[in-house]
């Protein structure tokens, strides 16, 4: 592959009222524009494939392209306390800053989940109830629709499962308005809308 050229044109206008001709570096290869060189330069690296900034830590030996992505690593060596959290992931140069931003995720949570390598927190007991069902795999709310039987761990869940046996979506679409309510369910003994020969169960065994 040809080597890139580094190409300046000038731009701008010297009419004599001190307005500065300025550079613009532009890559042979692709045609891009930059306004330094040196971002012209970090450019080019990407396709020859030099990777000329090399990370100086001990033990480690990643090299990069650009002066941006080996600034970017060089700051994870820095920031090296991350929040245990799950789902959080932020990190800190200092154990102290870590451990006052640990404050966000427990003054307004004061519930912990005691489940062995759970570290979540909830605001109160029923959040905290609600949550363990996820480690449990407790299964609570049950469709009555006969034949159905599908149980779920969770009442939202069993309310767009339910709709499926309305002829609705499980979930809105397109077509329908945001915000619309789906229908009450049947009567005692009334069979489901569109389906005559459904008839909710605890009515049927009862």
């Amino acid at each position: 592959m040809k080597a890139p050229v580094l190409e300046a044109q000038q731009t701008g206008v010297d009419g004599g009222g001190g307005e500065k001709m300025r550079k613009m570096h532009t890559c042979d290869q692709c045609g891009k524009v930059f306004a330094l060189p040196n971002l012209l330069r970090d450019h080019v690296n990407m396709h020859t494939g030099a990777r000329p900034y090399i990370c100086g830590k001990p033990g480690c030996n990643e090299a990069f392209a650009c002066r941006q992505e080996y600034r970017r690593h060089v700051g994870k060596h820095e920031l090296a306390w991350m929040c245990p959290y799950s789902g959080c992931g932020k990190r800190f140069a200092a154990k102290e800053h870590m451990q006052r931003h640990q404050l966000t995720h427990t003054e307004d949570r004061p519930v912990p989940c005691q489940w062995e390598g759970c570290n979540k927190r909830f605001k109160d007991e029923n959040s905290l109830k609600g949550h363990m069902r996820v480690h449990t795999g407790e299964k609570r709310f049950t469709c009555h629709v006969q034949g159905c039987g599908k149980a779920f761990g969770y009442r939202i869940d069993l309310n767009r499962h339910t709709r499926t046996h309305f002829g609705q979506p499980a979930r809105g679409n397109s077509g329908a308005s945001q915000g619309a309510v789906p229908p009450p369910p049947p009567i005692d003994g009334a069979p489901l809308p569109g389906h005559p020969g459904l008839i909710l169960s605890h009515l049927t065994n009862g």
